[in-house]
């Protein structure tokens, strides 16, 4: 089944490259892909390698789970086919004054962001904070923490995707700005906190530039893949005064991509009952609402995996939408959501060629990377806080017209 897995992954990419003639990552449905296999086939290749100790009939299930939902996803992408548009250009959405107001407010709000992590006693800019408990970190942050990193993406991407009409000072700044908030979010040991400014840039950069990727792209995500796993060793404390194979073999157990998919495979061995629909439907409208006004706030999937999987006093896990669809709907809800995630996907790249690269567009892209790590609820509250911000940040710089009446 495995193998299976790893069949259906490779015709969906050889499907994609073939119809656009190249494989445009700028695409989002490669970029989702991509993602998508990552987060999926680590695991079971890693269980290969390293020989897991597992439960074989719930490995097999989670097995058949994925090959279900790449299954609904080929199916979308074979018999619905949209071909990409290379030479689709990026709306331009001009504004005629308020840069400086839209930059300021952003300095204000990464400095602030600093502020905030000193007050809670995070050494600030010290590295050595790879190795600070991350339960300890989660435990030291707020609700305030997490609408703030979205503030944060939300007005840098909005000045981003603006940024052609910038003047080259503001550009310099704009860039510093968000270098600055990146390297203080790496010296904490964090990353979701910006890969959805990073995504944005990346998929901005590539639809300007209008090419398919190369060999040279190829090998700088792979350095990036790379890096990703270099801050995994380095702020996991059981990594210090490790040999190299020691550490090599901790991060083929303990890594961004081998948790994720172990959500489905507790969720099936744990004999979790189902939900029939209530995490798409209720769950996102409860996660809304500020724990102050609701103390019985439900937690997230991702938390409530933890709690029930492992108990109170672990940190964070990441989920995925293979298992909220086995969740709601058992086996066959993964092949029933990857169509419907299909037909969305599709549906962008319909209108991106009919009307352009907008910043919807970008913004969706962006929160791709998170979206195969999380949850529908966790996605729509981030998206929320995306679009409030685009709203309050187009009123702060654009400039009202004023008709004068002559008499």
């Amino acid at each position: 089944m495995v193998v299976i897995l790893i069949l259906q992954f490779i015709a969906a990419f050889v499907y994609l490259w073939r119809v656009n003639r190249g494989l445009f990552l700028q695409d989002i449905r490669v970029f989702f892909l991509l993602s998508f296999a990552l987060y999926t086939l680590f695991w079971p290749i890693a269980k290969s390698i390293i020989g897991l100790s597992l439960d074989e009939n719930a490995f097999n299930q989670t097995v058949i789970a994925y090959n279900l939902a790449i299954l609904g996803y080929n199916l979308v992408l074979f018999f619905n086919n949209k071909k990409w548009d290379p030479d689709v250009a990026i709306m331009d959405e001009r504004y005629k004054v308020g840069y400086n107001i839209g930059i300021a407010f952003l300095s204000f709000l990464v400095m602030y962001s600093i502020y905030y992590m000193y007050s809670k006693g995070i050494p600030i800019f010290a590295f050595s904070s790879f190795n600070v408990d991350r339960l300890e970190y989660f435990e030291s942050v707020s609700q305030l923490w997490v609408v703030l990193k979205f503030i944060v993406a939300g007005v840098s991407t909005f000045l981003l995707f603006q940024f052609r009409n910038l003047s080259r000072l503001q550009k310099i700044i704009l860039l510093s700005i968000i270098g600055l908030y990146i390297l203080y979010q790496i010296s904490l040991g964090n990353r979701n906190e910006y890969v959805l400014i990073v995504l944005f840039a990346v998929g901005f950069v590539l639809s300007y530039r209008k090419k398919a990727i190369s060999i040279k792209g190829i090998l700088v995500l792979l350095v990036l893949f790379a890096f990703s796993f270099y801050i995994t060793i380095m702020r996991n404390a059981e990594a210090q005064g490790n040999t190299t194979d020691e550490n090599i073999q901790l991060v083929m157990q303990s890594n961004e991509f081998m948790y994720p998919v172990q959500t489905t495979y507790y969720t099936i061995k744990d004999d979790w009952p189902l939900r029939y629909g209530e995490t798409y439907v209720i769950l996102p409208l409860k996660i809304i609402i500020p724990r102050s006004l609701q103390t019985d706030k439900p937690m997230s999937l991702g938390s409530e995996f933890v709690v029930k999987t492992f108990g109170a006093g672990w940190s964070g896990y990441a989920y995925t939408p293979v298992t909220e669809a086995y969740l709601n709907f058992g086996l066959f809800g993964p092949f029933i959501i990857y169509v419907i995630i299909g037909l969305i996907l599709n549906s962008f790249v319909e209108d991106v060629c009919k009307n352009g690269i907008t910043y919807k567009y970008l913004v969706a892209y962006s929160v791709i990377f998170n979206f195969c790590r999380g949850d529908v609820a966790s996605t729509i509250y981030m998206l929320l806080f995306l679009w409030l911000t685009y709203l309050v940040m187009k009123m702060l710089i654009q400039k009202k017209k004023i008709k004068v009446t002559v008499n």
